[in-house]
């Protein structure tokens, strides 16, 4: 009877106790309320792991989206590897720096547009390997070819020593001496191939060699030297001690006197290549070390001007008025 009355109950639930045991007996009602609660909480799990799969589905299409979207970009701005199947047009499309490259030693775009880099290489006799190593190698380092980089006359006017000094070290000192480090590189190899071919070559060697030297010295003596004592004066000026200011006298001598030097043996050096110029019938290995040449002698011109123009005068007048 108490089972029966418990199961009949408006309650929703009935508990019977025997001795340390304890029964829960459920009405219709409270069976129907409990069903419907395990229905709810089951749809309720069901709807969180839905949710989950597709938070997580979303966030890995994302992830791989983003992955794509950065390695296409990447593909995009990086240069990609020339390759000897390829056109000059399809090159163009790709990448402006190498055509501008391939000019450089002489090739005639506009009627080679449609060859591809190969049949240019056999109708040149040119070395395919070599061209492509230097291709590939320099595409990007478009300041060796394009000469890009050149510095505003105006707003050098108006710039201070420091700021002279700031853009010399950010865009020409590394420059120059990658590309110093290029013709050093093909120098040694193209006079030991062509020195009979090229009678200069042996004439040229000693004072190549002695540029190089030189500028190596010259150029990290003002990155750790000359150019910090510049910013030092200019932010102590009036407090700034004596020896750093006779030293950065010196310093403005020993500069004057390499610009001389370097001048001279670039001089030297394209008068002896003939203004690093070559025949039709030069092979790419000449091409090559001239453009180089030729891009260094104007890089050096650049870089020597604008110190010669904006900075050691400016200096030296503030020195004597100190």
């Amino acid at each position: 009877m108490k089972y029966l009355s418990a199961l009949i109950s408006t309650d929703p639930a009935c508990r019977m106790k025997s001795g340390k045991k304890s029964f829960t007996f459920l009405t219709p009602r409270g069976l129907v309320k409990s069903g419907f609660l395990q229905i709810f909480n089951l749809i309720k799990k069901v709807i969180t792991v839905l949710i989950a799969l597709y938070s997580n589905s979303y966030y890995l299409s994302n992830k791989k989206r983003d992955h794509f979207k950065y390695h296409t970009m990447k593909s995009e701005t990086t240069n990609q590897r020339i390759k000897p199947k390829a056109t000059i047009d399809q090159i163009a499309s790709i990448n402006q720096v190498v055509p501008q490259m391939l000019k450089s030693i002489g090739l005639d775009l506009e009627t080679n547009y449609d060859k591809t880099l190969h049949q240019v290489c056999v109708e040149n006799q040119w070395n395919e390997t070599e061209l492509l190593d230097w291709i590939n190698g320099h595409q990007q380092k478009p300041y060796s070819f394009l000469q890009s980089g050149i510095p505003d006359e105006h707003e050098l006017g108006r710039a201070t020593p420091s700021e002279v000094c700031d853009y010399l070290l950010n865009h020409s000192l590394d420059p120059i001496l990658d590309v110093a480090d290029s013709v050093r590189k093909d120098f040694s190899r193209t006079n030991k191939l062509l020195v009979k071919q090229y009678p200069w070559l042996k004439e040229a060697d000693w004072h190549i060699k002695q540029l190089l030297n030189r500028l190596d010295f010259y150029l990290n003596f003002e990155k750790k030297r000359f150019y910090p004592l510049v910013k030092l004066f200019e932010q102590e000026r009036e407090k700034m001690l004596d020896g750093n200011a006779q030293g950065l006298r010196r310093s403005i001598t020993i500069v004057k006197e390499d610009h001389q030097q370097i001048r001279a043996a670039m001089k030297t050096i394209r008068n002896l290549s003939n203004d690093f110029n070559f025949d039709e019938q030069s092979s790419s290995t000449i091409r090559i070390l001239c453009n180089h040449l030729k891009s260094l002698d104007k890089m050096l011109d650049i870089h020597l001007s604008t110190e010669k123009d904006y900075l050691l005068p400016e200096i030296e007048q503030k020195l004597a008025e100190t």
